[in-house]
């Protein structure tokens, strides 16, 4: 399992410009939230740089990550630096970045 997206969130634009990948993010003002979700179905991996713009502002975000070998494991978190996050997506794999506490496993 992975992260869900709060009730309440909206959905915003995310275009990645990365081949591949697909991207949906979503954001609550209440509640101050941002989750990012990546898709990559590629065969290989894939380096990608998100720009973060009207989100919450962070200094990183958590990182959970399914792939073949893993199911909704917990990463380090992904920093962010001047509004932009960098990390590569393993091939065939879904990551979610977000800055919603997460409830323990």
């Amino acid at each position: 399992s992975g992260a869900t997206v709060d009730a309440g969130s909206v959905r915003v634009d995310a275009t990645p410009a990365y081949g591949d990948v697909n991207a949906s993010a979503y954001v609550h003002d209440a509640a101050k939230t941002l989750t990012v979700v990546l898709i990559n179905p590629a065969k290989q991996e894939q380096a990608v740089t998100i720009t973060l713009k009207g989100t919450p502002a962070t200094g990183s975000l958590k990182t959970i990550r399914t792939s073949a070998t893993e199911s909704g494991a917990t990463l380090a978190p992904t920093p962010v630096r001047d509004g932009k996050a960098t990390l590569t997506l393993p091939a065939e794999s879904i990551v979610t970045l977000t800055n919603v506490e997460l409830p323990a496993h």
